[in-house]
């Protein structure tokens, strides 16, 4: 049971840490006219918020 939670966790964290930026990278291109840079740098900002968290995850167990 545990590890199905730590599972739902970690998955829950990187799908969040990755859409969140997306999205507000995706409104900045509606908004400011940059398409696709918005975008591009949510997805590596999300990627790097991603990563850091699965760090923070694992050093912690």
């Amino acid at each position: 049971m545990k590890s199905t939670v730590q599972a739902l966790t970690l998955g829950f964290t990187i799908a969040v840490s990755i859409l969140a930026p997306t999205l507000i990278g995706l409104a900045l291109d509606h908004v400011c006219g940059i398409s696709p840079w918005g975008v591009i740098g949510g997805v590596v900002c999300g990627a790097l918020c991603a990563f850091g968290a699965l760090w923070q995850l694992t050093k912690t167990k």
